[in-house]
């Protein structure tokens, strides 16, 4: 429930009382910006207790060498 005010700029999941990270509560704003510029997907899933899963997602250059990919995957 909390996913969607963890992507607003300058929020955060934990109140100023009980942090125990510091931060701007920027990171996964700009970083979900920055991939859906470059025509990519960001998607989160999260279990309270069991942890969160950040799946990123960028397309293939259509002037890609298909050599020059397989050789970025290993």
């Amino acid at each position: 429930a909390d996913i969607p005010k963890a992507l607003e700029p300058f929020q955060q999941i934990e109140s100023s009382m009980t942090r125990k990270y510091r931060g701007t509560g920027l990171g996964l704003p700009l970083c979900k910006l920055f991939i859906e510029l470059h025509g990519g997907g960001f998607a989160i899933a999260s279990a309270l207790g069991e942890g969160t899963t950040v799946t990123v997602t960028l397309p293939i250059p259509d002037d890609a060498e298909p050599a020059a990919i397989l050789a970025a995957a290993e």
